[in-house]
């Protein structure tokens, strides 16, 4: 429990300069937000990226001025080709959602878990994930390591900013209609030539974001796959499935 909340209580570190080092080269980046998060577009010849990856990974390693190092590794994704884009509460990871009380004991309290099949019936797809949810974004380190040992593939996450110091604590409480749709519609724009499945629960409002998504990109969107929750009706063209081998049975249609 104190190490997720004491996420939300460190100092962000807005104001900050960091370096990146990537393909041997260093580049000084612009100051960090009063999140703590800089934003940055970097460009860098193809043939130079290519180079130095290693399984369509790259490594890139922040430094600041006192010398401190962090490194990680980013996936070069091909522009074309299938992209699963996921929830994450109540669709791979049991999260209770509608309920207030659950929500909170499953976000601080408790141990993560998940969906049964969830981890499989994504890494074995093959496709590229990137999952959309409205979680804050302090509980990344946590969540990042509960899938890895949960073993799902590689995926990018997009989370939401949220301060203890305003009232956007309650966000966490809010339904993803608003934060979603400009999630995945960042996600298509990134990569315009590539093809969508999406997949969430009827917990909330999955089945309407997503309905809407595929009204605006409809050649884009070419499956659109529901986790059953409360057994609601679904819009037309939306298959349901309660856990990962149902799903696998879909994404393999």
């Amino acid at each position: 429990f104190s190490k997720r909340v004491n996420a939300f209580l460190s100092d962000k570190e807005s104001g900050k300069i960091l370096e990146v080092k990537i393909a041997d080269k260093k580049y000084e980046l612009k100051a960090t937000d009063s999140h703590g998060f800089v934003y940055q577009e970097i460009r860098i010849d193809k043939a130079v990226i290519e180079k130095h990856a290693v399984n369509n990974f790259v490594q890139i390693t922040l430094m600041n001025k006192g010398g401190k190092e962090l490194s990680t590794k980013v996936k070069l994704v091909p522009d074309k080709g299938t992209t699963i884009i996921s929830d994450i509460d109540d669709t791979v990871k049991i999260s209770n959602v509608t309920s207030k009380k659950k929500l909170m004991q499953s976000t601080f309290m408790k141990a993560f878990t998940f969906v049964d099949g969830m981890a499989k019936a994504y890494r074995e797809s093959a496709y590229e994930v990137q999952f959309v949810s409205s979680s804050p974004y302090q509980l990344y380190p946590e969540l990042c390591a509960a899938f890895d040992t949960e073993k799902f593939p590689w995926a990018q996450f997009h989370m939401k900013k949220v301060r203890l110091t305003n009232s956007s604590l309650f966000d966490l409480f809010k339904k993803g209609t608003e934060s979603k749709p400009v999630q995945i519609e960042a996600i298509i724009k990134r990569w315009p030539n590539r093809q969508y499945i999406l997949i969430g629960d009827d917990g909330e409002q999955d089945p309407e974001v997503y309905a809407g998504i595929k009204e605006k990109y409809p050649k884009k969107i070419i499956g659109i796959y529901i986790r059953t929750v409360s057994n609601r009706k679904l819009p037309d063209g939306m298959s349901a499935f309660k856990n990962g081998k149902e799903l696998q049975k879909l994404l393999k249609r």
